[in-house]
């Protein structure tokens, strides 16, 4: 051998690469298969929708195809690898008072939130599952059922947000 460089055997067996991907599936939507953790960063994946009839508004509405992605992010943490995977919407509330956030997928829905136009009877309130206490300085990821269940009606929505 040639001084400096490392002896190497003929028998040795070459290292086998290693794959880290997984599939994720989001209800309503088909599975999305090798989203890989080998790399970091941010990356966009189309979600396909298993009904026929959505999937056939979703390709005829370019709005509809680019905002019904999802959104992951590979970083790492504690030694390991950690796959985020998230809506492409995002509420922020950059204010310093609480919001009051109803969300539902029908645009024809009468937003439920209590108080009227009294803003002393808004605390304390009960939460539905359609409304929820967004903090200051917090941000709310908008759910991808909301945007599924409005795919479900008719017309070329993505469900309605109410903010108070």
């Amino acid at each position: 051998p040639f001084p400096g460089l490392p002896r190497v055997d003929r028998d040795e067996k070459p290292r086998a690469t290693v794959d880290h991907a997984i599939g994720v599936q989001v209800p309503g939507f088909k599975w999305i298969q090798g989203m890989t953790a080998d790399t970091s960063g941010r990356k966009f994946y189309s979600l396909v929708p298993r009904s026929a009839d959505v999937l056939h508004k979703v390709n005829n509405d370019w709005r509809l195809a680019n905002a019904t992605k999802i959104l992951t992010e590979v970083g790492l943490e504690n030694g390991g690898r950690l796959i985020t995977a998230r809506s492409l919407f995002e509420i922020r509330n950059n204010t310093s008072h609480h919001l009051l956030l109803e969300l539902h997928p029908n645009p024809r829905h009468a937003p439920s939130m209590p108080g009227g136009d009294n803003l002393d009877n808004m605390v304390p309130w009960r939460l539905t599952p359609s409304v929820g206490e967004l903090e200051p300085r917090a941000s709310f990821q908008v759910p991808l059922l909301l945007l599924e269940s409005a795919l479900q009606l008719q017309g070329s929505h993505l469900g309605c947000v109410w903010i108070r």
